[in-house]
């Protein structure tokens, strides 16, 4: 069994590059399929970084605020891009 905090970095680090694939699909000027995909995966990680922090009581203020700051992004991403995504 994995410790929380090893799945909440493991996510983070998922969730990071999900960002970066969206951004780099934003960049690419695809606005379809590929970037709904992405969207959807990064927020399913969001969900499962809050529910990996909600499950582990000894999770620091780093990590909590870590998982907010990586919300905050997608949250921003999908605001500007979603629409466009179709989302």
């Amino acid at each position: 069994m994995t410790l929380p905090s090893t799945d909440l970095a493991r996510i983070s680090a998922t969730l990071v590059d999900a960002l970066a694939e969206a951004r780099d699909i934003v960049e690419r000027g695809e606005f379809g399929a590929p970037l709904r995909e992405v969207l959807a995966f990064a927020r399913d990680l969001a969900v499962l970084a809050d529910e990996t922090l909600a499950a582990d009581p000894h999770a620091g203020e780093h990590a909590r605020g870590l998982a907010m700051h990586l919300a905050e992004q997608l949250a921003a991403l999908d605001a500007l891009v979603g629409p466009l995504a179709g989302t």
